[in-house]
C-alpha cells in the first residue's frame, strides 16, 4: 500500500511539474501616456484571466496563487501594477493626486490592455480596493467581462461618511508626506477616496455579468468594530440579492488577504467561474487537472 501511494504522490508531482512547464511569463512595461504600467503575464490560451489588486499593492501580492491557476486552466494570467505601485510609474508634471484619479487608472488600464492585445474577453478577479477598478471596469467593458470573483472587495455602500472621516482621521500629515514620496499610488488613493467613492455609487455594476463574491468570515475591518464587520458582510449580502448570476459564499478562518489564508478555495473558485467560459472538452481535462492538483496538496499537507 506505501508503494502504491509514493507512487501516486510521484505521478502527481510529475504532472503538476509538466503544467507548470508549459507556460511562459512575460515581464513588460507599457507606455499608456500619462503613465507606464508594469505587467507580468503567464502566456497560455482562452480567456485571460485579469487580477486587479487592493489598495496599495502591486500585482506581486498574487504570486502565490497565480502559477496552480495557469497550470490548471491554460489560460493567460495577467498582473499589473497600479500608475505609482511596484514598477508602474507616473510621468513627471502629473503627479498631483487631482490629476489621478480612479478613472484615469482605470482608462490607463484598458489602454495597456490593448496595446499587448488582450482587450477582448476577460474574466476578472478582484481584491479589497481592486474591487472598485473591476466595477468600473465592468461597468465600461460590460460585454467583453466574462465572470468575476471578487475576494473581499471593496463596495461602495460601505463607506459612509463617517467611516471615510474615521479614517482619513487616523492618517498624519507627516506619514502622508511619507507617501507621497515613497508610495504616491497608495498616496493617490487614499487623497481621492471621496471622489472615487462618489463616481462608485453612481456605477452599476452590470446585471448580465456573473459573479461569485467570496467575503471573508473576518472581513476588511480596520477599526475591529463589530458593526463595522456586519455592515461589510450585509453589502455584500444586498449585492447578490436578486441577481440569479451571483453568488455569495463565505471564506472560513479567513482575514481579509484570504487568498492566503486560504489559496486553495480561491484557487477553485476561479477555476471554477474560469470553466464556463471554456468548450466542454476543455473542462473534463481541466477538472483532471484540478483534482492532480487537490491530491498533490492533500498529499503534500499529510507528510
Amino acid at each position: 500500500m506505501k508503494q502504491v501511494i509514493l507512487k501516486f504522490q510521484f505521478i502527481a508531482v510529475l504532472i503538476f511539474c509538466f503544467f507548470q512547464g508549459q507556460s511562459q511569463s512575460k515581464d513588460t512595461i507599457v507606455d499608456v501616456g500619462q503613465y507606464k504600467l508594469h505587467f507580468n503575464i503567464i502566456q497560455g490560451t482562452g480567456t485571460p484571466i485579469l487580477f486587479e489588486s487592493g489598495s496599495g499593492n502591486d500585482g506581486t501580492v498574487w504570486k502565490d496563487i497565480i502559477q496552480p491557476i495557469a497550470d490548471i486552466t491554460g489560460a493567460t494570467i495577467i498582473t499589473y501594477d497600479r500608475a505609482g505601485l511596484g514598477k508602474s510609474t507616473i510621468k513627471d508634471g502629473k503627479t498631483d493626486f487631482k490629476d489621478n484619479q480612479i478613472l484615469d487608472n482605470v482608462k490607463a488600464l484598458e489602454r495597456g490592455l490593448k496595446q499587448l492585445g488582450y482587450d477582448e474577453d476577460l474574466i476578472l478577479v478582484a481584491h479589497s480596493l481592486g474591487g472598485f477598478y473591476t466595477t468600473l471596469f465592468a461597468s465600461r467593458n460590460e460585454k467583453k467581462v466574462k465572470g468575476v470573483v471578487f475576494v473581499d472587495a471593496s463596495l461602495a455602500s460601505y463607506y459612509s461618511e463617517e467611516f471615510v472621516n474615521k479614517l482619513k482621521g487616523v492618517l498624519s500629515e507627516e506619514f502622508l508626506n511619507k507617501l507621497k514620496a515613497e508610495k504616491i499610488g497608495l498616496y493617490n488613493e487614499i487623497m481621492n477616496i471621496e471622489s472615487s467613492i462618489e463616481l462608485l455609487r453612481k456605477t452599476n455594476f452590470p446585471s448580465s455579468v456573473p459573479v461569485i463574491d467570496l467575503v471573508a468570515s473576518n472581513p476588511y475591518n480596520p477599526f475591529k468594530n463589530e458593526d463595522d464587520k456586519n455592515r461589510w458582510i450585509d453589502g455584500h449580502q444586498d449585492f447578490v440579492k436578486y441577481h440569479q448570476n451571483r453568488t455569495l459564499m463565505m471564506i472560513n478562518n479567513a482575514n481579509h488577504y484570504a487568498f492566503k489564508d486560504n489559496p486553495n478555495f480561491i484557487i477553485y473558485q476561479i477555476i471554477r467561474v474560469y470553466a464556463t467560459s471554456v468548450e466542454a472538452t476543455k473542462t473534463k481535462s481541466m477538472l483532471l487537472r484540478t483534482l492532480d492538483f487537490s491530491s498533490y496538496n492533500s498529499n503534500s499537507k499529510n507528510d
